[in-house]
This record gives C-alpha cells, sequence and structure tokens, in this order.
C-alpha cells in the first residue's frame, strides 16, 4: 500500500480517503488501492480553492465518506484534512492515513471512535489517540513506533515520504531495527546472538 501511494506522490496525486475498505488484495497477490473519487493533483487550484473549516454533512455511518467542505473518512483523515485546512494537504496527509490503518491493524480498530462523525472530527482535529497497546499490548512496540510516527499531528513529525514509512515497515518484517523506535540493548544483544550462533 505504502508503495502504491508513493507511485501516486511521484505523479502528483494523493488520495485523500485511504482506509482499510479501499485496499484490496488482486487475484495474483498484488496490492490494489481503490477509489481515487477524492484524489487531487498536489498544486492545482481547485485543491486550494476551499479554505476554512466548513461543515459537515450528516454521514450514514461514521465510517462512511463525509461529504461537504471536510471530505473523506473521518476516523482515517489526518488533522488538518479535519479541520478543513485544504491548503496543508499534501502527500504527509496520506502517509497520516497510512499510519491509521496500520493503527487498525496493530489495535483491531480504527485510531478513533466515537458516536458520530462530528465527535471522530473533533477527536481528530485535537489529535488525541491512544497508543495501539492499549487496546493490543501483544503490538509490537517497534511497529507501533512506526504507526505513531506516521500518525503524528504535526505534518513535519510524520516520514518524509511513503516509501520511508515503506522502508521502516519491510525493515521490522526483516527482524531489523527501524528508524522510528531507539532499540533497547538487550533487543539488540540478541538479534545478535540470534544470527551469529557460532
Amino acid at each position: 500500500v505504502c508503495n502504491a501511494i508513493g507511485y501516486a506522490h511521484s505523479r502528483g496525486l494523493i488520495h485523500r480517503d485511504l482506509k482499510p475498505q479501499n485496499v484490496m488484495l488482486g487475484g495474483f497477490g498484488e496490492t490494489l488501492v481503490v477509489d481515487w473519487g477524492l484524489a487531487k493533483v498536489v498544486g492545482r487550484d481547485e485543491l486550494h480553492a476551499a479554505g476554512g473549516e466548513g461543515t459537515v454533512s450528516a454521514a450514514r455511518s461514521a465510517e462512511a465518506t463525509v461529504m461537504g467542505s471536510v471530505k473523506g473518512t473521518p476516523q482515517y483523515m489526518p488533522p488538518e484534512q479535519a479541520r478543513g485546512d485544504v491548503t496543508s494537504l499534501g502527500p504527509k496527509s496520506d502517509i497520516y492515513s497510512l499510519g491509521a490503518i496500520l493503527y487498525a491493524l496493530l489495535a483491531g480498530r480504527p485510531p478513533v471512535t466515537g458516536n458520530s462523525a462530528q465527535e471522530i472530527l473533533e477527536l481528530v482535529k485535537d489529535a488525541r489517540l491512544s497508543r495501539p497497546t492499549s487496546h493490543n499490548p501483544d503490538a509490537p512496540k517497534p511497529l507501533e513506533a512506526v504507526c505513531l510516527k506516521a500518525l503524528s499531528e504535526k505534518p513535519l513529525d510524520r516520514y518524509a515520504t511513503a516509501l520511508e514509512l515503506a522502508a521502516d515497515v519491510a525493515r521490522w518484517l526483516d527482524d531489523e531495527p527501524v528508524t522510528a523506535w531507539p532499540e533497547p540493548f538487550t533487543i539488540r544483544a540478541r538479534r545478535w546472538v540470534k544470527r551469529n550462533q557460532t
């Protein structure tokens, strides 16, 4: 998913509505990112035309795409999108949403939940998130750190690119240290012993 979004970003596109429901596996195991209805070309005039917080119309469920000035799925959108700050939307907004998808995989639930789309938007605007391990104590700490870095409130604190996020996830899958988490000495030593048993 990160690689697909990295490619879209390299072509100047941002998705703006990344969520688990918009990720599919193809018949040959390929990853497909679907529903590009809210996608925008970065820098295009209409991306910056709206501005302001605007309003959110009623959605059938909190997971439905919210229509109005604030567009997207509340549980997976970054704070700048929830605030309606369209001038701040860019590739790092999608990186936040990728982190939210990772959060759902780790915790078994979206990063933010509430009784209505409006309540969820308010929580997202305030960047009020609990750690994935508070919902799933077995979530790996390095992967949690990767997730939380992608979910940083400030875009500058997130991964610089979707490919950097993909690289950290790949490091974790390969049992390598990730850049988002300073490993304790005991884990480094255990890895060294595992690789140098002779």
